[in-house]
């Protein structure tokens, strides 16, 4: 198998194992443990839901009795407690306004796993077992108008269950950028109320989530500065080869999708970075 194959089926395998779904090819997959302890990332909770389970580090956790005993003779530490994140996002610039009401288009793209007791054994009807089934969700979409105050007051997705894009634009102040080019930051939020019963919770999470901004007009680089000004040979000599490297976006609680585009107007993220 060439070189390339063998990377891109350890990214694909990789992705699989930390994002999911589990198998790609079966995207309504049934899981046996709760989806958000079989994937270690790729997931929103509820902003009012968002602490993890606690008896997750006693039942994931090894160790062994000398360790107990070294631990009882030790001054107890209060635990910190451990959250999930609530809202992933990013940030870009755009040109300079003209002044005609202009808007962004967002996507989101998600799944949704449901708690379900199945009876296994038809020989033994009493007997079941709890799965988690994986639901897939069309990518829903939002115009959101570039204004200050509708930035940041956000938008529910139209068609999904409190799920907000919001942000914050503002005019930006960057070296080697346009006067008047402005920065937007986004964020896809889970708004979902909580599910307080024991075992429900991921019921409202979000898994796999991807944030998608579309803009007609392209989106501003912000160029690479880096040993412009320095003396260092080796510094220059760096900066004379990567002139035309820039960035695109940043991602905020997750990586951006790598661009080949040299004027891209639809940027996205990614929970695996590649090259």
């Amino acid at each position: 198998m060439p070189s390339p194959d063998i990377r891109a089926s350890l990214v694909t395998a990789l992705h699989s194992e930390l994002v999911g779904p589990f198998d790609p090819a079966h995207p309504n997959e049934v899981l046996e443990t709760t989806p958000s302890r079989w994937y270690l990332t790729g997931f929103l909770a509820p902003q009012g839901g968002r602490e993890a389970d606690p008896t997750d580090d006693d039942e994931l956790g090894g160790g062994d009795d000398q360790d107990d005993e070294a631990e009882a003779s030790q001054e107890p530490e209060p635990k910190q407690k451990s959250q999930f994140p609530a809202s992933l996002g990013l940030s870009i610039f755009l040109p300079c306004s003209t002044g005609t009401g202009e808007t962004i288009k967002v996507t989101v793209t998600y799944a949704d796993y449901m708690r379900e007791e199945r009876v296994l054994d038809e020989t033994d009807k009493r007997t079941k077992k709890t799965l988690w089934q994986r639901i897939p969700r069309a990518p829903q979409s939002v115009e959101i108008a570039l204004d200050e105050r509708t930035i940041e007051k956000g938008k529910l997705l139209t068609d999904a269950d409190s799920i907000r894009i919001c942000g914050k634009l503002e005019t930006a102040d960057t070296p080697g950028l346009e006067k008047g080019t402005r920065a937007l930051s986004l964020f896809v939020v889970n708004e979902r109320t909580p599910d307080d019963r024991r075992g429900h919770a991921d019921e409202r999470f979000m898994f796999q989530v991807q944030l998608e901004v579309e803009f007609a007009r392209g989106f501003v680089s912000r160029p690479s500065r880096r040993g412009e000004d320095s003396v260092d040979h080796d510094d220059r000599t760096a900066d004379l080869q990567f002139r035309e490297s820039c960035e695109w976006a940043v991602g905020h609680g997750v990586a951006i999708e790598g661009i080949a585009a040299a004027h891209p107007t639809v940027i996205r993220t990614t929970w695996d970075p590649a090259v």
